[in-house]
């Protein structure tokens, strides 16, 4: 028989959160979590995770959530990660959020490390402020390192 844990939390009338962690038959963990916070001011957060493991070395993990302000600003992120029993990692995460007048950002990218120990990666981002945009693209390799291109469009942006 596998153990279970569940957690009920409550920090107060506005806030609830559940989190469980059992034993599985792979002979690893599974866990996860979720919440829903809520503010004083109309705000509010939600989100979840997980992780799942076996007993050889491999995993997996995500989680993604949203918040949002009383004003109307908002975003939400999400990402994941595995990883196995020979050291080889990767990662994806995102993410976009939205000023309540307007104004915006979103990045999105991913990295990996084999089992050699190399590491390479990449992120795309973009941020819209009035009339002026910025792209930014950022690659990483273990081998010849970081390489980033920011591109600026719209009035006020640098010659």
């Amino acid at each position: 028989c596998a153990a279970v844990l569940v957690a009920f939390t409550t920090t107060s009338a506005h806030a609830q959160r559940v989190r469980a962690v059992r034993e599985n038959i792979a002979g690893g963990v599974t866990a996860g979590g979720v919440h829903d916070v809520r503010g004083p001011y109309g705000g509010r957060a939600v989100g979840e995770g997980g992780a799942v493991t076996d007993g050889d070395g491999n995993g997996v993990a995500g989680s993604r959530g949203c918040a949002r302000t009383g004003a109307g600003a908002g975003g939400c992120g999400a990402g994941a990660t595995s990883c196995d029993e020979y050291g080889n990692v990767y990662h994806e995460q995102s993410g976009y959020a939205q000023g309540a007048f307007g104004n915006s950002a979103s990045t999105q990218g991913s990295f990996e490390r084999d089992d050699d120990g190399d590491v390479s990666g990449q992120r795309e981002s973009e941020v819209n402020l009035a009339n002026r945009s910025y792209s930014i693209d950022t690659t990483y390799d273990s081998g010849s390192g970081w390489d980033r291109d920011v591109d600026c469009n719209g009035s006020g942006c640098p010659d």
